[in-house]
């Protein structure tokens, strides 16, 4: 079977891409399933956050691109959400999600500031600032999806990674915090949206091993890309080579039936090699203590064999 070398990156970012998925993912996460994020009302958003910074005469670039975001199309009122997805636990992820924020933030004034350039009745602060006092910047509201099997042991907040403070200090402290969704702790939401749904629920059932829960529930067929986005977020190679094979629906119980199969045959294959090369280096073994002097009694001991076989070996 030809291998396909996918990386689960592009194959996420194109899953949530999708209006109806965003969005309850949103309403079902943040709004406790409450229809805030109208899918109608979303629009794409440039993921190139880079920007150039004028460190007092000296111009620096920060080059950095987000997974997917997208506003809410509220006219002026819109809020900015964004999806960041994890494979591994990142110990420095609450930064980066605040960094990401503050460069939409940061992308924004300097929108704003060529706006009002050469706008006349600017104050002087308003004049230094760039932007007027009136100027607004829209939320950036984000979600951390972590799809890793164990369950994410890093910070949840700016704070947890800062040493530890007296109470006078921590009290003060401007925190960020991060929202997390890891995947195998994600049976508390109930998602409307059925590809979101079934992605988290059969990537769940094959990290805990409920193959039982998988067949009762999942004995229909799944779209090729729903299939292979479940192999590559539980590192089911095997899953993703049967998936994209193939052009029809993916029924999980016979994929699931053949990737055993295939298993089996692979490790009875592994096994005879496996046996074919010890009885070599056994063999070769035999005759190099045959040729040292040692008695038949005495290679049949140290190789764990009757000398009936050693005869045998040696004729």
């Amino acid at each position: 079977m030809k291998r396909n070398k996918v990386k689960p990156d592009p194959f996420l970012k194109e899953f949530w891409r999708d209006n109806e998925r965003f969005a309850d993912l949103f309403n079902t996460v943040m709004f406790h399933g409450e229809e805030k994020v109208d899918p109608k009302k979303l629009k794409d958003m440039d993921t190139d956050l880079s920007s150039i910074i004028d460190r007092q005469g000296y111009l620096e670039t920060l080059s950095k691109t987000r997974d997917v975001i997208k506003k809410t199309d509220g006219i002026q009122d819109y809020v900015i959400l964004g999806v960041e997805s994890q494979m591994e636990v990142h110990y420095v992820m609450p930064l980066r999600v605040m960094l990401y924020d503050s460069l939409n933030y940061l992308k924004e004034v300097e929108l704003l500031k060529k706006k009002n350039k050469g706008e006349k009745g600017l104050t002087r602060a308003e004049f230094l600032s760039g932007i007027k006092k009136t100027d607004k910047l829209h939320p950036v509201i984000t979600i951390v999806i972590y799809y890793g099997e164990k369950e994410w042991d890093g910070p949840m907040s700016l704070k947890d990674m800062m040493i530890e403070m007296p109470e006078s200090f921590s009290h003060i402290f401007s925190d960020y915090k991060m929202n997390l969704l890891q995947l195998i702790k994600s049976e508390q939401y109930r998602f409307q949206n059925e590809e979101v749904q079934t992605v988290f629920e059969v990537s769940r059932y094959l990290f805990g091993g409920e193959y039982d829960k998988l067949q009762e529930k999942y004995n229909r067929g799944l779209t090729q890309e729903i299939a292979v986005l479940v192999g590559l977020i539980t590192g089911s190679e095997e899953l993703v080579n049967y998936s994209m094979d193939r052009e029809d629906e993916i029924n999980m119980c016979e994929a699931l039936e053949q990737l055993k199969n295939k298993s089996m045959e692979e490790g009875i294959e592994q096994g005879i090699e496996q046996g074919i090369e010890q009885g070599v280096q056994l063999t070769k073994k035999v005759f190099k203590l045959y040729e040292k002097g040692a008695s038949l009694e005495e290679i049949a001991k140290e190789c764990g064999m009757s000398v009936e076989k050693i005869a045998k070996i040696l004729e």
